[in-house]
């Protein structure tokens, strides 16, 4: 279990370098598609993600794929989304140039939309609302958020909009539920469990704890203005 949450604490650190590529996050897909949405973790480029809608987990040649997504990560599906269906990940895609191997997913809202798939959309589609999703960050150490917070991009704006503590939780959030999420993967009891379960769990809330506590003392927003300043010298070389 240790090597598991070691090797996951590294990957989820080594996610904080992307700010140096990823200040403009503007939206750029196509205002003809009939929905879009953006996978985040941060921003994963070249993956292709399937409407789920018989909740199965896989993606059949009868459900409907989207575009690939570009580098901010961005992705449109040409048709109309099932209330309540599940998007997921057919082919996985990249950070960074570095193959991207957490299977994200998210539901689709009462309004056939799907604005976002990230680490706290994945909780979504384990049974857990976005009220026992901000318990659970909540019994962690990491209060303040709200319901929309778990289903914003929490990236949007770039770094240069992350300048308050209402945004850096949300990304804090995000990235350690992605590092629990790997935690999770990597033993096969924790992944089974099921979603009283998660939210019950001494050992989860553990993970979850430490991951919190190392994102929310090294993602400071000096840590961030450092990065931009290093970005911006390094694009005025």
């Amino acid at each position: 279990m240790k090597k598991y949450f070691f090797y996951s604490l590294f990957l989820t650190l080594s996610l904080l370098t992307f700010s140096a590529c990823s200040s403009d996050s503007s939206s750029s897909t196509s205002s003809n598609s009939s929905v879009t949405g953006v996978l985040v973790d941060p921003f994963i480029e070249g993956a292709v993600l399937c409407e789920d809608v018989n909740l199965d987990g896989e993606c059949t040649s009868a459900e409907q794929l989207s575009t690939a997504t570009n580098a901010n990560g961005e992705f449109s599906f040409s048709n109309e989304l099932t209330a309540g269906s599940h998007i997921i990940i057919k082919e996985q895609g990249f950070h960074n140039n570095v193959p991207y191997t957490l299977k994200l997913s998210g539901v689709v809202d009462s309004e056939g939309k799907v604005d976002v798939v990230s680490p706290l959309t994945t909780l979504q589609t384990k049974s857990l609302s976005a009220t026992q999703i901000r318990g659970l960050l909540e019994n962690a150490g990491l209060s303040g958020l709200s319901d929309d917070d778990i289903f914003s991009n929490p990236l949007e704006g770039g770094i240069n909009t992350l300048n308050s503590d209402d945004k850096l939780k949300r990304l804090h959030a995000s990235l350690a539920t992605y590092g629990m999420l790997k935690v999770l993967k990597g033993s096969k009891r924790l992944s089974e469990l099921t979603s009283t379960e998660l939210l019950n769990s001494t050992e989860v809330n553990q993970i979850l704890s430490a991951m919190i506590s190392t994102i929310s003392s090294t993602l400071s927003k000096q840590k961030l203005d450092d990065i931009q300043s290093s970005a911006d010298a390094f694009n005025q070389v």
